[in-house]
C-alpha cells in the first residue's frame, strides 16, 4: 500500500498519532475502497443499488448476519467511517487519531476488501 501525504491517499505519521486538519487523512483504502466494495457485495446479493453510507451500513449488517466471513466486519464500515469524519473535520489536538489505531484501520479496511473480492469472485 502506497503511504503519502497526498489528500486521497493512506497517511501514516512517522509520530505516535495523525492530525486531522493538517490536510492528512486516511484515504481510499480507510473508507472509499469498503464502502465501495460493500456496495458491490450488495448490489450482487440483493440486486439493490444502495448510494449512502447510513443505507450501506443497514443493507451491509443486513448480509453479515446470514454470512459467517463477513460477521467480523460488520461493524467497520461505521467504524472507518467515524475515523473519517475525525479526519475531515475535527480540529486540534483531542482529535488526533492514535498510530496503532489508525494503522488497524487501514489493516481491517484491506482484509474486508480482499474478504469481499473473494466472496464475488
Amino acid at each position: 500500500m502506497s503511504i503519502s501525504t497526498r489528500r486521497g491517499n493512506a497517511y501514516c505519521a512517522p509520530k505516535s498519532s495523525w492530525a486531522p486538519g493538517s490536510g492528512k487523512t486516511p484515504d481510499a483504502t480507510l473508507t472509499s475502497r469498503p464502502f465501495h466494495a460493500a456496495q458491490a457485495l450488495i448490489l450482487a446479493r440483493s440486486g439493490k443499488v444502495v448510494k449512502t453510507h447510513r443505507g450501506v451500513h443497514r443493507q451491509f449488517s443486513q448480509l453479515a448476519k446470514n454470512e459467517a466471513g463477513l460477521r467480523e466486519f460488520s461493524r467497520f464500515l461505521s467504524q472507518a467511517y467515524n475515523l473519517k469524519d475525525i479526519a475531515d473535520y475535527e480540529l486540534g489536538p483531542s482529535a488526533a487519531v492514535p498510530l496503532d489505531r489508525a494503522e488497524a484501520a487501514i489493516a481491517m479496511a484491506e482484509r474486508f476488501v480482499d474478504r469481499v473480492a473473494e466472496i464475488l469472485t
